[in-house]
């Protein structure tokens, strides 16, 4: 087969799965369309280097002649503004479309069944997507019919040499990812200070990107528990930090919007013992007792990651079950062989033109939030703003699909510039 991915860039997660797949995928030439050029190009380069096309930023006719010469098309999307602009420009062109869904849809950035329905194939990367479409039988058996959960991973490398279990000099417990209050869980850092007060000699590895820590280090900073973190800022591998890690804490917000959580996989690879809560795509990877623990509040998280630093032979057997889990469940072979399976029949089907009614920018955003949300965003007013605020704090970040991101890239649309600066005038009193 001939597959073309059109993605908004190949940075972070998506782009490690994307080049990963394509890189290890004898069976088929894959073209890859970025829509932007990419701030990191580690990934588009590792595809170059094996001469993997790669297109950047190529004109529409360039497009249309790509598409029009390929046998499956697939789009992957989180919400990225430039895909945005994409579906509101989408070329005339017939294709066989596949839509790859690259967060949970659960929460926002949501994706509403009416968008799904339109696409050959929907793949989903968790199989907690599922779950928003429990309140509607009708809509959830057509999408099992229609769907399958490819899980957008990369390779992960296993680890046969033993984790060291004992104990050590300061009991680390470790955390990657972004900071963001979309993500980490809000009261994280009263649960740090918790577990700080019962185990003294400990230390909390915070690897990923600076952004967005502030409201992290006030915190920190208030409880005067600042010399229990060590913030490495981001790092290209990871691997070796890991290595020094007793546990990985992961306690994220109930709403976040993450799907394969690929850290949690690099994680169990290396064969740390993981605490997450009992929630979301989390409860999909982590068998509790089994191969992780899964904490039903944060009370519980800590005295999980308690239990965990008092009992080092039940580390011992997490660690080493969740290393037998990634070798089972999360091996890039056997995902590109089932994306195989699920692409093929596609080839007897018919190519066909995809019309979406996104006529301004608004009406795009607004079909990708809830109805709680909608009801409020709709109207721009300071009771609104603070709601949306306090309550859904994703839409004030600086990007993950927020206004303050969407701004950047329609800085003329005026629904969107009226959202932005009054998050920015709320956030500033």
């Amino acid at each position: 087969m001939k597959i073309l991915h059109i993605t908004s860039h190949m940075g972070g997660g998506v782009g490690k799965a994307i080049s990963d797949t394509v890189l290890n995928d004898t069976k088929n030439a894959h073209t890859i369309l970025l829509l932007e050029s990419p701030k990191n190009s580690i990934y588009a380069d590792k595809c170059k280097k094996e001469n993997i096309s790669v297109l950047e930023v190529p004109s529409i006719k360039e497009i249309d002649n790509r598409i029009a010469s390929t046998d499956v098309v697939i789009l992957h999307w989180w919400d990225h503004p430039v895909m945005g602009k994409f579906f509101m420009e989408f070329p005339k062109v017939k294709g066989r479309y596949v839509i790859w869904i690259h967060v949970s849809g659960c929460t926002y950035p949501n994706v509403p069944f009416e968008f799904l329905e339109k696409f050959k194939r929907v793949l989903f990367t968790t199989p907690y997507s599922y779950e928003k479409y429990n309140s509607n039988l009708e809509q959830k058996e057509y999408l099992e019919k229609k769907s399958d959960v490819i899980y957008g991973l990369g390779e992960l490398k296993s680890y046969d040499e033993k984790q060291d279990y004992s104990i050590h000099e300061k009991y680390i417990i470790g955390y990657v990812g972004t900071f963001t209050k979309s993500k980490l869980n809000n009261e994280f850092i009263q649960a740090c200070e918790r577990i700080i007060k019962r185990l003294k000699r400990v230390e909390f590895l915070m690897i990923g990107n600076m952004e967005d820590t502030s409201w992290i280090l006030e915190k920190i900073n208030e409880k005067h528990i600042e010399k229990y973190f060590n913030f490495t800022g981001f790092l290209p591998s990871i691997e070796e930090c890991l290595k020094n890690i007793d546990v990985f804490g992961y306690p994220l917000n109930p709403f976040h919007f993450g799907s394969t959580e690929n850290v949690i996989l690099e994680a169990m690879s290396v064969g740390i013992p993981i605490v997450c809560l009992n929630q979301s795509t989390e409860k999909y990877i982590i068998d509790n007792e089994k191969n992780g623990l899964l904490a039903d509040n944060m009370e519980d998280y800590v005295e999980k990651i308690i239990k965990l630093c008092e009992d080092r032979e039940l580390a011992k057997q997490l660690g080493e079950s969740a290393k037998n889990s990634i070798k089972e469940k999360y091996n890039l072979k056997d995902n590109i062989e089932k994306l195989n399976f699920v692409l093929e029949p596609l080839l007897a089907e018919e190519k066909i033109e995809l019309r979406f009614e996104y006529e301004t920018i608004e009406q795009y955003f607004l079909n990708f939030v809830g109805e709680n949300e909608r009801k409020f965003l709709l109207n721009c007013s300071p009771e609104n703003v603070q709601y949306i605020c306090n309550n859904f704090p994703i839409f004030c970040e600086q990007n993950k699909s927020s206004f303050l991101q969407f701004y950047r890239y329609f800085p003329e649309d005026e629904w969107i510039r009226q959202w932005q600066d009054a998050i920015i005038r709320y956030n500033k009193k």
